[in-house]
């Protein structure tokens, strides 16, 4: 169902050239990702082709060992953060060399193919201006359709630093079970 809502909320902005963001927001772990990935194949079953980026979880054994970051306009695949070494210190995790110019490469070439641009996620290094915070301007900006996946605790934050005024939310709730 919040897969439907999110399908329905595009659909409209983009046949009713309704540029403002759109917000999915959640817990961690409540399926942001998920939600996302669902709406851009059914998506593109009708004709768009989804951009920007989405980072899919790495699990093992049950735990979060990092994630990768997918460009959905090409389909190239990139390991992101890890929770071991090698890379840059953010958090728990290591931010791995190169990635973040990768997914700011993603999001903005896909700013003025007149399709849904995803940025996952905006977190505490854009709310620093940092990380995707470039892309996330650009595409802004752009008269591109941002989706935009953020922790519901840093939504506010989210609103204030880009100054975003007018937008569409889906809160995805973690799925029972």
């Amino acid at each position: 169902p919040m897969v439907d809502d999110l399908l329905r909320l595009i659909l409209a902005h983009l046949e009713s050239d309704t540029l403002f963001p759109i917000v999915v927001s959640g817990s961690v772990g409540a399926g942001k990702t998920r939600a996302c990935q669902e709406a851009t194949h059914r998506l593109e079953g009708i004709g768009y082709q989804a951009g920007g980026v989405i980072s899919p979880r790495i699990m093992d054994s049950g735990k979060t060992v990092g994630y990768d970051i997918l460009d959905l306009a090409t389909g190239k695949r990139r390991s992101f953060i890890r929770s071991e070494p090698p890379g840059k210190k953010v958090g728990r995790f290591f931010l791995k060399p190169g990635s973040l110019e990768f997914a700011n490469r993603s999001v903005t070439s896909a700013i003025g193919q007149n399709n849904p641009v995803f940025v996952d996620e905006v977190g505490r290094l854009e709310l620093n201006h940092r990380g995707l915070a470039p892309s996330v301007n650009k595409l802004l900006d752009s008269d591109a359709q941002g989706i935009y996946l953020v922790r519901r605790e840093f939504l506010s934050r989210f609103l204030e630093v880009f100054k975003i005024t007018q937008y569409d939310q889906v809160e995805i709730e973690e799925e029972p079970g």
